[in-house]
């Protein structure tokens, strides 16, 4: 007898919507709406509801959807448009065409920073390659899903984890697929929403009961399904938890814990009126009492269910099911006649399922053929519309580098020209201040040199001619030689004060300028004999101010007057050049 192990491996398609309302009032809220936002939550919504039932609404409601989103540029509206119409086509079998989808959000995502939009595109492509028997992509795309999960969605790590064990569950790898399961089981268990965890639950023990072949750890952990689906009113599955722990109890010969968890898993599909899972768990305990005619009760009764709902496959499947019971209670005739039946709807199926299948090509053809037509324009646009993005986001930061480097050369520019300015100006003060200090020394100088000249000169001769007078007066010389000696004297006082008004300011520097006065200098200072003063210019066509041609020649006159004093040189010479 064939024995059926209810194993609940499955993944879970992600998306994410705003709402949780009735069909008809999302109707309602879409025809009120005013803002194109709410617009789009309320189509992505009615999408995600009629994607339970009536796919060709539900992806006619997706494309709507992203095309406002699109138009208004709302990235989460498009974000999950794109999700939902990628579910569609997965639940159609169109794998090229679910990836291109999902595929599409990973960029958005990246932008937005948006890991969780992230995780369920990745989880929902390595959903499509897992159901391609395609497993090392699967894994790896899971993994990477599992590290765009923030830390505090602990419904979505759980999930991950749980999709990771399922994957390595199919590839043999029975103690990482354990691992990963409990990970689940054991994130879950802190989340307040416990669904995740009951699959984990249920999953666990169907490994440990088919592949472990541990029938306590699979009866522990069927069991906490069981438990937590009663507590979280999962009829569906609490009866496949119910039906796993009957199947556990009877091959331990625990008959009386078996049939009271199948008659509990019976009657809870009965209580849902679901058909097809009762001709499921009907099948399950059949197997398990085997020749008995209670076996045979169940097994005619799922076969009368499978008839009446036109399930032929069901159908199929409980006549191989009596025609097995037939042979092993030795009843041959029957089982004979039950197994030309069996082969006759095989028969039947397989020309029906050849005749649909060649129609389901066609038409999935000419979908295939306008999907990619929708798709390849609907690229094209996001393409262009990407492009004008990038270069509208180019051309404003240009002109905002530009203005910020006009901004910073102003500002660079008016800070220089203000240190030039203060420099200039502190430079203008020093030079003042030099010129001042100039003056007044040169001033003292002049001073100085005239109270010497006075006092060492023409004092004297005042003294002389004073003395000359007083002989006279005395008559102690004679008067032809006083006056004579007192008329030296006064001619050499005025030789003496014509040399002092020279030297302070020579009428030939007012009159003629800086170098005639300098030329009458050397020609003085040449007289002596004691050395050669050559006077040299070039370049002087012109009088200069009386302000630097006085300081020139009070330079100049100093220079020499120094050389005079302190040097044995034989010649000086003079050059001024403008």
């Amino acid at each position: 007898m064939i024995k059926r192990h209810c194993l609940y491996l499955s993944f879970f398609l992600f998306s994410v919507c705003g709402f949780s309302q009735s069909i008809d009032s999302l109707k309602i809220g879409l025809s009120k709406a005013q803002n194109d936002s709410i617009r789009v939550s309320y189509l992505t919504e009615l999408a995600q509801k009629y994607l339970s039932y009536q796919l060709d609404t539900a992806v006619l409601y997706g494309r709507w959807g992203l095309k406002l989103a699109q138009e208004i540029n709302y990235q989460r509206g498009i974000i999950h448009a794109l999700n939902l119409i990628g579910n569609y086509h997965q639940r159609t079998a169109n794998f090229d065409s679910a990836r291109w989808y999902y595929q599409q959000i990973l960029p958005i995502g990246e932008r937005r920073a948006d890991s969780i939009a992230l995780a369920n595109a990745y989880n929902n492509i390595a959903i499509l390659y897992n159901n391609k028997a395609v497993y090392d992509t699967a894994l790896n795309l899971f993994i990477k899903a599992l590290n765009y999960e923030p830390k505090s969605n602990l419904k979505g790590i759980a999930q991950s984890y749980l999709n990771i064990g399922v994957v390595h569950y199919y590839m043999g790898n029975v103690d990482m697929c354990i691992e990963y399961m409990r990970k689940s089981v054991k994130t879950q268990e802190k989340e307040e929403d416990k669904r995740v965890l009951l699959k984990g639950y249920i999953n666990l023990g169907a490994i440990f009961e088919s592949i472990k072949h541990n029938p306590d750890s699979a009866i522990f952990y069927y069991q906490s399904g069981y438990d937590l689906a009663r507590s979280l009113l999962e009829k569906k599955d609490e009866s496949i938890a119910a039906g796993n722990l009957a199947r556990v109890y009877f091959n331990r010969d625990e008959e009386r814990k078996a049939k009271k968890f199948l008659d509990e898993s019976i009657a809870i599909r009965k209580e849902m009126n679901d058909k097809e899972g009762l001709i499921s768990v009907l099948l399950t305990g059949a197997g398990m009492l085997g020749d008995s005619p209670e076996a045979k009760q169940m097994i005619l009764e799922a076969l009368q269910i499978s008839k009446e709902i036109g399930v032929r496959l069901l159908q199929k499947e409980a006549l191989n099911y009596l025609a097995n019971y037939y042979v092993a209670n030795q009843d041959f005739k029957n089982a004979f006649e039950t197994n030309k039946e069996f082969h006759a709807l095989s028969d039947s199926i397989f020309s029906k399922e050849k005749n649909q299948s060649i129609l389901e090509l066609q038409t999935k053809y000419e979908t295939e053929k306008k999907e990619q037509q929708i798709a390849l324009q609907q690229a094209e646009i996001s393409e262009q519309q990407a492009e004008n993005q990038r270069n509208t986001i180019f051309i404003v930061a240009l002109i905002t580098l530009v203005v910020f480097l006009v901004i910073v050369s102003l500002l660079i520019r008016s800070r220089s020209q203000k240190k030039q300015a203060l420099l200039i100006q502190e430079a203008q003060i020093k030079l003042r201040e030099t010129q001042i200090e100039a003056a007044l020394n040169s001033q003292e100088s002049e001073r100085k040199r005239f109270a010497r000249d006075l006092h060492d000169g023409f004092g004297q001769m005042i003294s002389v001619l004073n003395l000359n007078l007083k002989s006279l007066e005395k008559g102690e010389t004679d008067r032809n030689e006083a006056f004579a000696n007192s008329a030296q004297v006064l001619d050499d006082m005025y030789k003496e004060l014509k040399g002092i008004c020279f030297n302070l300011m020579p009428e030939t520097l007012i009159k003629s300028g800086v170098i005639d006065a300098l030329k009458e200098f050397a020609q003085r200072v040449n007289q002596t004999r004691k050395l050669m003063l050559e006077i040299d210019t070039f370049g002087i066509d012109e009088r200069l101010t009386d302000l630097q041609e006085i300081s020139i020649y009070r330079i100049s006159q100093e220079w020499i007057n120094n050389v005079l004093k302190y040097s044995d040189a034989n010649k000086i010479t003079l050059s001024l050049t403008k």
